[in-house]
């Protein structure tokens, strides 16, 4: 297995030449430099689940500061103040600095699932959403310096789990516990994969690959309580015409006092008709 400083000066001389060849197909050299510093940076990732300490609390430094760098631009768009620019990217170093490192030493195992194929692409697709470029591919030059970097590592560890001594060759247990993609941990296996296809949708849904899910809840419509109308003091004092009370089958509110209501304005009328008879007569 390949030591610290060994990955780090295979990975830094691969993103020099990273950033040559960007310069020469075209691209800004600041741009191609920040993609070749990530290929040198991402050469050490792989150890993040290492037990070592001085290595790993550097790499944990490193990625705190860098993340937040990165996501400079997105802050910005979303129209955060420069006070609250400087807020956030605090609370990310301290959340990527201790909280993921204090994560990463309790859960992860070394040459674990962090050491694998997929773990790679993860990397690169976390600077590819973390970075908003201008320039059509400059994004996609960063996550592939990203890539390039994580995987020199496990390729490095691979030929150094081959013992080429003498006339036979042979493999130290290390062998293919690198360039893997999955692990004997079904668990960890499960969660990488989990993770690879949620950042490759997300990855897919930025570029216009995929539509994006929107979830809508579509809720019951409320019940309106039927209002009943008491009424006025007025209108249960006024006498209703008698055509209304005729029938108590015709009025829903009929009840048995208006019947003697009703035997009542039919004698009025009555004895209106009589006095009108008798009028007549005089």
């Amino acid at each position: 297995m390949a030591a610290f400083k060994q990955h780090i000066t295979f990975s830094s001389l691969l993103g020099v030449g990273y950033a040559v060849a960007l310069v020469n197909c075209g691209m800004g050299w600041v741009h191609s430099a920040l993609a070749g510093a990530l290929c040198g940076v991402a050469g050490m990732l792989p150890d993040l689940d290492s037990a070592s300490g001085r290595p790993v609390r550097e790499l944990f430094g490193i990625t705190a500061i860098a993340i937040p760098l990165l996501l400079v631009q997105r802050i910005e768009n979303a129209g955060i103040t420069p006070e609250g620019t400087v807020l956030l990217g605090g609370a990310l170093y301290l959340l990527i600095r201790f909280g993921i490192g204090w994560l990463f030493k309790h859960v992860t195992v070394h040459r674990g699932m962090f050491h694998s194929v997929p773990a790679a692409v993860i990397a690169g697709e976390v600077v590819f959403l973390t970075h908003v470029c201008p320039e059509s591919w400059g994004r996609l030059a960063l996550a592939g310096g990203t890539v390039l970097g994580f995987l020199s590592h496990l390729v490095l560890d691979e030929i150094y789990a081959v013992d080429a001594r003498g006339l036979q060759v042979h493999l130290n247990k290390a062998a293919g516990s690198a360039l893997k993609l999955f692990s004997k941990n079904i668990p960890a296996t499960v969660a990488t994969w989990l993770v690879l296809g949620v950042l490759t949708y997300l990855v897919g849904v930025e570029q216009g690959l995929f539509a994006p899910v929107h979830f809508s809840i579509n809720y019951p419509p409320a019940r309106r309580a039927e209002s009943v109308q008491e009424p006025t003091p007025a209108a249960a004092a006024s006498p209703r015409p008698i055509s209304s009370l005729a029938s108590p089958a015709a009025d829903t509110t009929w009840h048995p006092s208006a019947q003697i209501s009703v035997a009542a304005q039919a004698a009025e009328a009555r004895e209106n008709r009589v006095q009108s008879s008798n009028g007549q007569a005089k």
